[in-house]
């Protein structure tokens, strides 16, 4: 079975510090992708610096009137971020549980790595920041 790539890197977004190095803390392997995966979904459009088309775009519909097809469209774009900017994850299944009365939207994403069989999962909750 292969190995998850442990060249690939990711900065903590907290910029937190790495006491045995004293530099920023890197996430390696599941966590880099874990973190990427959260990172790209969470990312609002014109955020990135020089790269205004990376992002989900669900910041738009968090919050409207819940309907079947707000969630299915917050679905697709989760689904469509992933696979345009996220070349290590191959295949993604996404599921959606939105909670009216706590204005709140969980995201549970299992993916797999390329050439890795392992199932890994990961989830976001979006909550109304009032």
């Amino acid at each position: 079975m292969a190995e998850i790539n442990e060249n690939a890197a990711d900065l903590d977004i907290n910029f937190a510090r790495n006491f045995f190095t004293n530099d920023v803390t890197r996430f390696t392997g599941d966590a880099a992708i874990r973190r990427a995966l959260k990172n790209l979904v969470l990312l609002k459009s014109n955020e990135k610096p020089f790269h205004p088309e990376i992002n989900s775009g669900i910041a738009d519909l968090l919050f409207e009137n819940t309907s079947p097809i707000i969630v299915q469209e917050i679905k697709k774009r989760v689904e469509k971020v992933i696979r345009t900017y996220e070349p290590r994850v191959s295949r993604t299944m996404i599921k959606l549980q939105y909670d009216i009365d706590r204005s709140e939207v969980k995201i549970s994403i299992m993916y797999t790595i390329k050439n890795i069989k392992k199932v890994f999962d990961t989830t976001i909750t979006l909550q109304r920041t009032r």
